[in-house]
């Protein structure tokens, strides 16, 4: 059997390429700008997409800044500039 395919998310690239302290590279100007437009006004960033399956629950509803997100998006560009 094939393996399924898996799409990669915004803040699953950030990750990869603040581990591998990339985000100084010329291609990740494009996806940081991207990010940095996403930024609410409150300073953070709100989950964009919900996982949608027979059954589940769905926690946050998208209206505030996800908490995770914020603390995440924060850090990966503070300790990466």
């Amino acid at each position: 059997m094939f393996p399924q395919s898996y799409a990669l998310s915004l803040t699953d690239l950030l990750y990869i390429a603040s581990q591998g302290n990339l985000l100084a590279e010329e291609n990740c100007l494009e996806p940081l700008s991207l990010i940095q437009q996403k930024r609410t006004k409150s300073n953070g960033w709100k989950i964009d997409y919900n996982y949608k399956y027979n059954g589940y629950i769905v926690f946050k509803n998208g209206r505030k800044d996800s908490e995770w997100l914020t603390y995440f998006y924060n850090w990966s560009l503070k300790e990466n500039n």
